[in-house]
């Protein structure tokens, strides 16, 4: 029989991966930190909360996953949520501080 052959590494495999998670970690939580200090923290943890969007567009674009209902419903959702919140999230106080 033929010999099974492994597979060469993608450039999406681990052998190909930068090796500097930990810096981008950091830039990452010193971005969140500048904007929760400078924004409503609502507003900040729910656009960062978000992260579904850009998993749903490399998924599809990048990896060739295929375009679904509930990917689309649960993207459509995430959108108008975020819209709402920037849309309407400085209208009047809904609860009075004590």
């Amino acid at each position: 029989g033929a010999a099974a052959h492994p597979t060469p590494p993608t450039p999406l495999t681990s052998a190909h991966r930068p090796r500097t998670p930990r810096r981008g970690g950091a830039i990452g939580q010193a971005a969140y930190y500048y904007a929760a200090n400078a924004g409503e923290v609502s507003k900040v943890v729910a656009f960062t909360a978000g992260y579904p969007l850009v998993t749903v567009v490399v998924a599809i674009s990048l990896l060739g996953e295929p375009l679904t209902w509930p990917k689309i419903a649960g993207t459509l959702m995430t959108v108008a949520g975020l819209f709402v919140l920037t849309a309407f999230g400085n209208d009047k106080q809904v609860m009075r501080e004590p």
